[in-house]
C-alpha cells in the first residue's frame, strides 16, 4: 500500500519497522468503506463496541469481538498475534473520528499494540493482543492476563482503559482494567 501511494512512511522504528500514515482523508474514507464491506459492518456496530468499553461493558464487547472472529475472517488468516492486531486496527480505523490511533508506538517503557487517544474527552484505551497456544479457556485467559501484565508493567497508559486480549483461531478472551 506504500508503493501504491495509499500509505506514507511517517517514521522508521528499526531495520524493518515503520510507522505508517494514511495519505489523506479521501483514501482514509475509501479504506474504511473497504473494511466495512469485508466485515459487513456498519458504523453503528463498531461505534457501539467502543462505547461498550467506555461504559465498562467489557463482557458485551468481548461477545461482539468474538462474533466478528467467528463470522468474518478465516481461521487460516488468524495465524499469529499480528493477524489479530491488524484485524483490531481495522476496527479502530472505523472510529478514527473519535480516537487518534497509535499502533506499535512507544508508550511508557515499550510499545503498546494499539493506543486509542480520545478526541472527544472520553478515556483513552490501550489494547494489547497475545496469541494463545490453543483455544482452551484457561490458555486464552492466561494469554489475556499476560497482555494485561505487559500493559501494567510497561505503563502503556496509566489513566487509560486497559484491554488485554488472548486470541487463538476463532476464540478470544478479554481481561480489562478501568
Amino acid at each position: 500500500m506504500v508503493h501504491a501511494g495509499y500509505l506514507t512512511i511517517k517514521a522508521k522504528l528499526g531495520f524493518d519497522e515503520y510507522v505508517l500514515r494514511i495519505v489523506n482523508g479521501e483514501v482514509k474514507q475509501d479504506l474504511i468503506q473497504i473494511l466495512k464491506r469485508i466485515f459487513s459492518l456498519d458504523d453503528c456496530n463498531v461505534y457501539e463496541m467502543f462505547e461498550m468499553i467506555q461504559e465498562g461493558k467489557i463482557k458485551e464487547f468481548e461477545e461482539a469481538y468474538q462474533e466478528i472472529l467467528f463470522n468474518y475472517p478465516s481461521y487460516f488468516d488468524l495465524k499469529d498475534e499480528n493477524s489479530y492486531h491488524v484485524l483490531m486496527l481495522g476496527l479502530c480505523i472505523i472510529v478514527s473520528d473519535s480516537y487518534e490511533i497509535m499502533s506499535n508506538q512507544e508508550k511508557g517503557y515499550g510499545r503498546a499494540d494499539i493506543y486509542l487517544k480520545s478526541k472527544k474527552g472520553q478515556r483513552d484505551i490501550v489494547i494489547e493482543m497475545k496469541y494463545a497456544e490453543n483455544d482452551k479457556e484457561d490458555c486464552l485467559l492466561a494469554s489475556a492476563d499476560k497482555a494485561m501484565t505487559q500493559i501494567l508493567d510497561k505503563h502503556y497508559g496509566d489513566d487509560a482503559i486497559k484491554i488485554g486480549i488472548g486470541n487463538h483461531q476463532k476464540k478470544a478472551r478479554i481481561t480489562w482494567k478501568m
